[in-house]
């Protein structure tokens, strides 16, 4: 194997693991905003919540 074929595979993978984790957290951010908004309106984060764990 061509070692500079190995380290693009490592820096892929890392990249791409990377890539994910920043997804999950905007995904993790956003059900926080909503939940911010709906407590604003008034609305119960339970409802919310159980929303999002059906997802």
């Amino acid at each position: 194997m061509d070692p500079q074929l190995v380290l693009d595979e490592v820096h892929r993978r890392a990249k791409r693991g990377l890539i994910e984790k920043n997804r999950s957290r905007k995904r993790l951010i956003g059900k926080l905003i909503s939940i911010k908004k709906a407590q604003f309106r008034g609305v119960s984060p339970k409802l919310i919540l159980s929303n999002f764990s059906k997802v």
